[in-house]
C-alpha cells in the first residue's frame, strides 16, 4: 500500500466500508470476505495470491500475524528452528481459540 500511496482511508471510500470494518481487517480482527480481498489486490495491482502472502496482514488471524511479526526479528540462522516452534503452536490451536486471540 506504501508502495502505491494508498491509504486505510482509500480503501474504505473505495470499498464503502467503515473505517472500523477497515482497521479491523488490518488488525487480523476479521478477515475480510473473498469479495473484498478481490478489490482489494486490484486496487494494489496485485494478485490475490500475491495479496495473500505472510507479510499481509488482511491474510492472517491476529495469533499467526503475531507469531510472523516475531519471526522477523529472529536471527538468520535460528530462523528454521523459530518456523518449527511457530507451526507446532499454531497447530495445537482450534478454530475458535484463533478467532478469540
Amino acid at each position: 500500500m506504501r508502495e502505491k500511496g494508498i491509504l486505510q482511508r482509500d480503501i474504505t471510500e473505495a470499498l464503502g466500508v467503515t473505517k472500523g470494518t477497515v482497521s479491523s481487517w488490518f488488525s487480523g480482527r476479521y478477515p475480510p470476505p473473498t469479495e473484498m480481498l478481490e478489490r482489494i489486490a486490484t486496487m494494489l495491482e496485485m494478485t490475490l495470491a500475491e495479496l495473500m502472502s505472510e507479510d499481509d496482514a488482511l491474510a492472517r488471524n491476529p495469533v499467526e500475524l503475531s507469531i510472523l511479526r516475531r519471526t522477523r526479528k529472529v536471527p538468520h540462522d535460528k530462523l528454521d528452528q523459530a518456523e518449527a516452534l511457530n507451526a507446532a503452536v499454531l497447530s495445537t490451536l482450534t478454530p475458535s481459540e484463533e478467532d478469540d486471540s
